[in-house]
């Protein structure tokens, strides 16, 4: 892309060597001005000391705007992947218990998310938080349908509710 001068791996660009004729002359700069000593080549001098510094806390802060993207990026994959299920659960093609699980397993991967559950949805256990969490979801991504086939897909969903929370209850007792 840039221009090379020289060859093998020492290559050097012409941007190189520009950035580096542009240093040398800051550079004589800098020393005509130390001779005169003004306030502002105090500051610079004193500028230039911190450097060091101001690199370490930039690379500090490229590093946390890492950890940060990279966490963003697994949050919209698991929204997205919830949004698939549901959207398959509100179709027909997966059963709640099915959709359930599959909240209950994402949420395994980070005990934060449990917390959330515990504290924002009803339910006397896990499972049954998890569950209004999943109806939740379907509460959003429903109301794009008419009412008629909204109110089909909540006859149906309300009936496996009961079901899975009658099963589970026999079970447990």
């Amino acid at each position: 892309m840039f221009l090379t001068l020289g060859s093998g791996l020492g290559e050097t660009t012409v941007f190189q060597t520009f950035r580096l004729a542009r240093l040398a002359v800051g550079m004589s700069i800098l020393l005509a001005m130390t001779a005169f000593r003004p306030p502002v080549v105090d500051q610079l001098v004193e500028d230039l000391r911190e450097w060091p510094c101001l690199q370490q806390q930039l690379q500090t802060e490229q590093r946390r705007t890492e950890i940060l993207d990279h966490a963003n990026l697994r949050l919209r994959q698991r929204i997205l992947h919830k949004e698939h299920l549901v959207a398959l659960l509100i179709e027909g093609e997966c059963s709640l218990a099915q959709v359930t699980e599959e909240f209950w397993q994402s949420m395994q991967s980070d005990p934060g998310y449990l917390t959330v559950l515990r504290h924002h949805y009803p339910g006397s256990n896990d499972y049954e938080k998890t569950l209004a969490n999943v109806l939740h979801h379907v509460q959003f991504q429903v109301q794009q349908l008419p009412p008629a086939e909204q109110a089909r897909v909540w006859k149906r969903l309300e009936a496996e509710r009961q079901q899975l929370v009658l099963g589970r209850y026999a079970w447990e007792h």
